[in-house]
């Protein structure tokens, strides 16, 4: 009888790691693709959100906050303070009538880093910005030429009468 070897050749397991590596790649490009799309509802629910804070702060002013270089400019420090820019990630609150209040406890800021929500307003109306990172996406829109970040052109568009569709 021949001495027969127990173990796997060379070939064997060249077959076996590329057929974990495919199933890997597919398996990453799904998780990475579910990624996206999750920050872009976060995105959408975000935008949606500081766009009722800011409702409410057009009932109590009478105007929205003005834009000023994407900002919002409708926080107040005291009572018969000047309307300052809001940081994103900070509360928006102001005094109407001498009294706090409180519009949204955290204004939120993008999920993704060198990106960022842009707002413009007259006091009149609202524009607020974001960028879509999934461009199948129904709400997206390529005519679009409002930066939101570095490098970053804004994809969707919430207005005070809600999405705007091309």
């Amino acid at each position: 009888m021949k001495n027969m070897k127990k173990g796997f050749t060379l070939v064997e397991i060249l077959v076996a790691v590329s057929i974990m590596m495919i199933i890997s790649g597919l398996i990453l490009g799904g998780f990475t693709f579910s990624q996206r799309k999750s920050r872009d509802a976060k995105r959408k629910s975000s935008l949606s959100q500081i766009s009722r804070a800011l409702e409410l702060f057009n009932e109590d002013f009478g105007r929205y906050p003005i834009g000023v270089d994407g900002e919002i400019v409708g926080c107040q420090s005291g009572a018969g303070s000047v309307l300052e820019a809001c940081n994103w990630g900070e509360e928006v609150s102001g005094y109407p009538d001498g009294v706090y209040q409180l519009y949204i406890s955290k204004l939120p800021s993008d999920p993704k880093v060198n990106f960022d929500y842009f707002y413009e307003s007259d006091g009149s109306d609202i524009n607020l910005y974001a960028a879509l990172e999934n461009d199948n996406d129904v709400d997206y829109r390529g005519d679009l030429t409002q930066e939101c970040g570095s490098g970053v052109t804004c994809s969707y568009l919430l207005t005070g009468y809600g999405v705007e569709v091309e």
